[in-house]
């Protein structure tokens, strides 16, 4: 059930389809399945007979077949609203959770843009939105079961099960991994580094007074020790200081009193 290149003979295509649509009406599932693949064989880039296709195989008890016709209907266009808004009904039928769960999010985005939708799909998004507010507060009562247990879960772990979690209720954002510089294969996607990377953290993070002591000073009296960033100081009078006390602690690293960040 795959398009190819065979060029689209739209008049056996809506032959088939009436065919297809007459079966369905006489309650004939399998005839209508029939039609409805003769109809997507004469014109596979029509994305309403994959539809159509989908609903003779939902009706047919056929959940294998009705995800691929829905697939090659969102193939021809992903923003295919009522090929996303039957595959997210599909999935949550099988319990399929996850999958489902993602399938709501993205045809109740496409429905935002929508307007007027009319009340029979606007009940469908509605019952949609409750099962996943169901689904998000028994995943959130299950994540906070498991983060409270102590099952011996490094940093890496713990904070992977907690994006997790956070993706899946829908509160917290993915920062896709992107490569800036040498591209080395084969290294974890990771947002971000772990802690566990950079044994220096603790030390740096209990000498934060002395550095907040230092900066305040610096800046209060910069003297000759800043000489030539003097002006530099001045502009950052006026800012958060969070630029002023990078540079402060790499003063410090540079007199041996932290360790020297690590190169990658």
């Amino acid at each position: 059930m795959t398009t190819n290149s065979t060029p689209a003979d739209p008049d056996t295509a809506r032959q088939a389809n009436t065919a297809g649509m007459t079966a369905l009406r006489d309650g004939d599932a399998a005839a209508a399945i029939a039609a409805f693949e003769r109809a997507t064989g004469a014109d596979p880039g029509a994305g309403p007979l994959w539809r159509n296709l989908a609903h003779a195989h939902r009706l047919a008890g056929d959940a294998a077949g009705e995800e691929q016709a829905l697939d090659q209907a969102l193939a021809l266009d992903r923003t295919d609203f009522i090929a996303r808004l039957r595959l997210a009904q599909l999935l949550q039928r099988q319990d399929q959770e996850t999958r489902a769960l993602l399938a709501w999010a993205a045809t109740h985005q496409l429905a935002a843009h929508l307007p007027g939708l009319n009340p029979e799909i606007a009940a469908e998004l509605a019952a949609g939105e409750c099962y996943c507010d169901k689904l998000r507060a028994r995943l959130a009562t299950a994540a906070a079961a498991v983060t409270a247990a102590d099952n011996g879960y490094d940093s890496a772990e713990a904070r992977r099960i907690g994006a997790f979690v956070g993706v899946a209720l829908g509160q917290r954002q993915v920062f896709q991994n992107q490569c800036a510089g040498a591209y080395y294969p084969f290294l974890p996607a990771d947002e971000f580094f772990d802690r566990e990377h950079f044994p220096w953290f603790a030390e740096l993070e209990a000498g934060t007074v002395a550095v907040q002591a230092e900066l305040q000073a610096l800046l209060a009296d910069p003297g000759r020790r800043c000489g030539p960033m003097s002006n530099w100081t001045r502009a950052r009078r006026r800012t958060t200081g969070a630029g002023s006390m990078v540079r402060s602690i790499g003063r410090r690293a540079s007199c041996g009193n932290m360790v020297a960040p690590i190169r990658r």
